[in-house]
């Protein structure tokens, strides 16, 4: 991801984690898990015996009662299943899934995955939520939990992990072992740790009229919401969970859109569709606003990751036209600001500059390593973007992006093509010819002096 690529002063970061955006892999958490090696004594308060197993029917009856504690709100029937190393922990899993604003939270069972004597019987298990307002339909998180025989043979749930695997959305804001706050604005919910509530507060404004903005503007952002939710992580924890390796500083998670019977059963497929929820590093937000103060558009991290997970889409398998992601998700974070939008194009000046107009619109390098070769291809990306809005429009700029999103460039050709035909006027080779005229000659690029100042 590129930090600092223009900016107000120089250095606004445009984002804080992209995810692969669209590479995009699920976070492996395995960060919470008190449980040790098989050659260790099992947790205290389970079974000396030995034998650590319980039946699958013992966790499914476990799973149904922790459900049912889980909706009435009763903390203590919850952790009657749990052992007594993870209490603190799933006290606070407990809270924090209860403080958050879902209108639906509720745990199922996908089944049990294996058994062991010394670590116990392991279960894949969902948790089916749904934020108010921003999830158009529930989703799933998904874990990797062990229970463990207590010495009267009753289950107890004795390791928390998440489940392996992409779009199982693991950790969210609640797993990390905090009491967790909401703040509330006109179209945005904010979620944070108790101890950076001051911090949250302060940006709770410029969230919210970027949220405002993206709702407002952005269709693909818009679609089933009323408003975002945010959860807003300390930056060395960002690092620590991983989100830095996840999709657009979003978390995709698998939809559930039809009701789960309590029984167990698989939980999800393989082309499963996916949602996402937004994460912001809290420091780096903060840091930006203490430097550069409001951005007119609202903060500008939160445009950029609402743009990305809205155009993401819900087909992970998807591949639309490489410059779409990249190119229409800076655009959104810089437009509205007129210093971030100069210092990018600024930059996009100085390539243009050094290496000449394109003479192909925008694609990812093939050579995953290639930093130069990426940084390259997002600033020809957020160039055509600010193009095609400039010389066509930003409605038809914003349409064009939405009907990319949906089409495979492998092997959507045809309706790709039709797609800039329907909402520019235009085909891709005339676009290209377009483009790389204005890659010389826009006053806002300035490539004429950058070259007479490198010669």
């Amino acid at each position: 991801m590129l930090h600092g690529m223009g900016g107000r002063g120089g250095g606004r970061a445009a984002g804080v984690v992209l995810v692969a955006v669209l590479g995009l892999t699920g976070c492996d958490g395995g960060v919470l898990s008190t449980k040790g090696s098989s050659a260790e004594p099992g947790p205290s308060g389970v079974s000396e015996d030995g034998d650590l197993e319980v039946s699958d029917e013992q966790v499914d009856e476990a799973l149904l009662a922790m459900d049912d504690a889980l909706q009435s709100g009763d903390v203590e029937a919850y952790l009657a299943f749990v052992g007594p190393e993870l209490q603190d922990q799933q006290r606070a899993w407990f809270d924090g899934v209860r403080t958050a604003p879902l209108e639906m939270r509720e745990l199922r069972l996908d089944g049990v995955v294996s058994r062991t004597p010394s670590e116990g019987t392991v279960a894949h298990v969902g948790l089916r939520h749904q934020f108010t307002g921003a999830d158009p339909v529930p989703v799933l998180q998904q874990y990797r939990w062990v229970f463990a025989a207590a010495d009267d043979g009753a289950p107890l749930l004795v390791a928390s992990d998440g489940r392996n695997g992409e779009f199982f959305g693991h950790p969210q804001l609640w797993d990390l072992g905090e009491e967790l706050v909401v703040l509330t604005g006109h179209s945005v919910q904010v979620l944070a740790q108790q101890s950076r509530a001051g911090d949250a507060e302060s940006l709770l404004d410029p969230l919210d009229r970027a949220a405002e903005a993206s709702l407002a503007t952005l269709p693909p952002v818009a679609e089933g919401r009323e408003r975002l939710v945010v959860q807003m992580v300390p930056g060395e924890t960002v690092i620590e969970h991983g989100w830095s390796q996840s999709p657009g500083s979003a978390s995709m998670l698998k939809v559930s859109p039809d009701p789960l019977p309590r029984e167990p059963g698989r939980l999800t497929g393989f082309r499963t569709p996916v949602q996402s929820h937004l994460f912001l590093d809290l420091d780096l937000a903060l840091d930006d606003l203490q430097e550069y103060g409001q951005s007119p558009g609202g903060q500008t991290e939160l445009r950029y990751f609402a743009a990305y997970a809205g155009l993401w889409g819900e087909d992970p398998d998807t591949w639309p036209e490489d410059w779409v992601l990249e190119g229409m998700a800076y655009w959104w974070s810089s437009v509205d600001d007129p210093a971030y939008s100069a210092g990018f194009l600024s930059e996009v000046g100085d390539h243009f500059a050094v290496t000449g107009p394109p003479t192909a619109l925008p694609a990812l390098p093939r050579d995953p390593d290639d930093l130069d070769g990426f940084e390259s291809y997002v600033q020809e990306s957020v160039a055509l973007a600010y193009y095609v809005e400039e010389t066509y429009g930003q409605e038809a700029l914003i349409d064009l992006a939405g009907r990319l999103t949906d089409l495979d460039q492998r092997h959507d050709e045809d309706q790709i093509e039709q797609a800039y035909r329907d909402t520019i006027g235009v085909g891709r080779d005339e676009l290209l010819d377009g483009f790389a005229r204005w890659t010389q000659t826009s006053p806002a690029l300035d490539v004429e002096a950058q070259q007479s100042l490198s010669g």
